[in-house]
């Protein structure tokens, strides 16, 4: 996704994350000798596009695709937890950014008592095909497929989420307070984000029950931990800022940023531009003077057709 920045030519207001990028912004960026910087994950190569290059790690060498090496086009190197840095060859820091809502992700409002585990099965599924190893029973199955509501309904009645791959899943069920179930393998080597949220509430070991007896005794630690880390981001994000723009005054740009065609830009734009106005008179005006403007230009648009049609009739 090509954005740009709030508060500058071709942006949009603070609270949303950013407009599109277009052709005429990036060339009035050129003329401005501003430095396009270009943040892409690991799984997605660099283009020939002139500007900063920033490679945000966000899984594992070659896990998710991409190169298994950091490229050498990659001006910085940012992973988004500590254990992926340490796997990189180089990196500049970590920025972790928890993308999980604990408002949303809670226990249930009356606590009950927990019966029958769960599994995720994910990239099991949908990428390998295959279903619950052997030996393993489960009550219920989350899947890419099952929708938030259930997947919130199960989390707070399961006792155990079994996970095979890293996912943001299993924060949300430590959150509604199910332990997590660990099941490592050769692309699933450890927990992303340990050193960042702990492992309060995981089972480290399916087959030792007093692993499971610890994570059900731990879990509801965990909100607290992520909680911490959520406070962190803003310091995160402005050391991410101060690093990229510091590394800037190495280029300029010979040529404008080339802005890719994006399917249905045009209609996305005219879609927000209609949503801001409407949410920024609704804040100024009242939601009954708006409805009152609405049907005025509704009654108007009535006449003018009955007039219209009196003519042609």
């Amino acid at each position: 996704m090509v954005l740009t920045t709030p508060g500058y030519a071709g942006s949009g207001p603070s609270h949303l994350n950013a407009p599109f990028l277009t052709r005429e912004v990036a060339d009035l960026h050129f003329e401005q000798g501003r430095v396009p910087i270009i943040v892409s994950p690991e799984a997605i190569a660099f283009g020939d596009d002139s500007g900063l290059r920033v490679l945000y790690a966000l899984n594992y060498p070659g896990f998710a695709g991409g190169a298994r090496a950091v490229p050498a086009s990659a001006d910085v190197v940012v992973a988004y937890a500590a254990n992926i840095a340490k796997a990189l060859e180089r990196c500049d820091g970590v920025l972790f950014l928890p993308v999980s809502e604990p408002d949303y992700w809670t226990p249930a409002p009356v606590e009950a008592p927990r019966n029958g585990d769960c599994a995720y099965l994910g990239k099991r599924l949908s990428l390998h095909k295959t279903g619950l190893p052997d030996g393993l029973e489960v009550e219920r199955v989350i899947t890419r497929e099952t929708a938030r509501p259930e997947v919130l309904r199960i989390l707070r009645v399961s006792r155990v989420l079994h996970v095979f791959e890293n996912t943001a899943l299993a924060a949300e069920a430590l959150l509604c307070g199910c332990p997590v179930a660990c099941h490592f393998n050769e692309t699933f080597p450890n927990l992303i984000a340990e050193q960042e949220l702990g492992l309060d509430g995981v089972v480290l070991d399916p087959t030792d029950l007093n692993s499971v007896t610890q994570a059900e005794a731990t879990v509801g630690r965990f909100r607290a931990r992520y909680l911490s880390s959520i406070a962190t981001v803003p310091d995160q994000v402005r050391n991410f800022i101060a690093m990229t723009q510091g590394a800037v005054p190495r280029y300029k740009p010979s040529a404008p940023f080339k802005v890719p065609e994006l399917p249905g830009e045009a209609a996305i734009n005219r879609w927000s531009q209609w949503i801001l106005k409407l949410n920024a008179g609704w804040h100024e005006q009242g939601p009954a003077q708006m409805m009152t403007l609405a049907l005025r230009r509704r009654l108007r648009r009535g006449v003018s057709t009955d007039k219209d049609r009196g003519r042609h009739g």
